[in-house]
């Protein structure tokens, strides 16, 4: 019996996302991701494509996703390391960061209140 096997050296990166993030996904978004085999690196890349078709596991919904690195030295990348994505959906630049514990509302009076 002969087999043949097709072997790629594209990486790419496949994850499952859950049903109530998926339509917040799209085609082209820049993904930020960590492999766990390289400590304190960190990598880029896009969502080139997201699957149409959902799967369930203990009645969680998800669909796959497949990430392409941009960029990279594929000689680092080997099949089957852990990935862990951050998936950019929206940027704003300009804006004023502050932490959640110094926003609050106050006055109560007549019907108007302030929030700093």
């Amino acid at each position: 019996m002969t087999a043949i096997s097709v072997i790629s050296c594209d990486f790419v990166i496949k994850s499952d996302i859950n049903e109530t993030d998926i339509a917040k996904l799209c085609v082209g978004d820049e993904v930020q991701f960590t492999l766990d085999a390289f400590s304190g690196e960190s990598f880029i890349g896009k969502i080139t494509e997201i699957s149409p078709i959902s799967t369930s596991e203990d009645g969680i919904i998800s669909f796959e996703i497949i990430v392409e690195p941009e960029n990279i030295d594929n000689s680092k990348l080997l099949h089957g390391l852990s990935a862990n994505l951050t998936i950019i959906t929206s940027e704003a630049e300009d804006v004023l960061y502050v932490p959640i514990q110094s926003v609050y509302k106050e006055g109560y009076k007549e019907g108007r209140e302030r929030i700093y």
